[in-house]
């Protein structure tokens, strides 16, 4: 499950909403937009 997508972009934001810590393997291709949102510093 990645963390862009519809399923794994809402399990990150209720992690995050919880005070957990996240990480996320994100492609180069795909759209990070709504992580860069949440504050989440990105690495491709």
């Amino acid at each position: 499950m990645g963390g862009t997508g519809h399923l794994g972009g809402q399990v990150v934001t209720a992690l995050l909403e919880r005070g957990n810590s996240v990480r996320a393997l994100v492609r180069p291709a795909s759209d990070a937009s709504r992580l860069q949102a949440a504050g989440r510093h990105l690495r491709h």
